[in-house]
Order: C-alpha cells, then structure tokens, then sequence
C-alpha cells in the first residue's frame, strides 16, 4: 500500500485484493490507527483494487466507525465497477462517501472560498464584540 498527499489530504492507495487473508486486515488497522493519531479526513483510492469481499468490506465499515467517533470522514475515490458492485450489494453505498478520483474528494475551491470568508467574518464579530465589552467596562469604571 502506498500513501501520498493530496492538498492537505492524505491518500492511502492499496495496490492488492482486499480479501480475509490478505491484505484487508492490515488496512483496517492502519485506517484505524491513522483516525485515532489525529487524522481527521482520509481518502483510499481503490483504483488498484481488483476485488474486494467482507473482510474489505468489513474494515472499510470499521474505519468509517471510526472516523465517525472522532467526527471525521472516510471517502472512497476511484472505486473500479467490480468493487462497487459489492459494495451496492452490500448497500453501503450511503454509507460511504464515493468520489471518481482523490482530486474530487477535495472541497472544491469555492467552498474554500465561502469557508475562509465566513471564518475571516466570525472572526472579525468576535473581536469587535469583545473590543466593545472592553470599552464598556472602561467606561463604567
């Protein structure tokens, strides 16, 4: 499994069937040990994933348990069709958010915008707020 970072988002690309005896367990445990030191947005690119069965289907719906407990997220990108049909099997598909590719699990850039203008905005009340509480203790004394 390989990872990379995409924006400020990390990336986990499993390049091996996620089947009971392979490698579906010791990805549960690194998805889960990635939430629980603080991760709080995680993407697994499953492009290179030619299957998958419970035991796959079983750490995905662990890690996003997981993720769920800290109020964090697990996205699913580039899902190949074999791999989504066990997933529409298995209806998870509401469960787990499903983008094309990495790059679309990112907010896009007008969300960043709006997000940045209404922290800059909140941001600004609280200081007027708080300078004018000030001024008006001051002023009582």
């Amino acid at each position: 499994m390989s990872n990379k970072t995409i924006g400020e988002r990390l990336v986990l690309c499993p390049l091996e069937p996620l089947v009971a005896g392979g490698h579906a367990e010791a990805l549960e445990r690194h998805l889960c040990r990635l939430f629980h030191s603080g991760y709080r947005s995680l993407t697994v690119d499953l492009s290179n994933v030619p299957a998958i069965d419970s035991a796959g289907i079983r750490a995905l719906v662990r890690a996003h348990a997981a993720a769920t407990r800290i109020n964090g997220r697990l996205r699913l990108a580039g899902v190949r069709p074999e791999v989504l049909r066990v997933i529409e099997a298995t209806h998870l598909t509401d469960v787990f958010t499903l983008n094309e590719s990495p790059e679309a699990a990112l907010p896009s850039r007008a969300v960043r915008i709006i997000a940045g203008t209404m922290l800059t905005t909140a941001l600004g009340t609280a200081i007027v707020w708080a300078g004018s509480s000030a001024w008006r203790r001051r002023q009582r004394a």
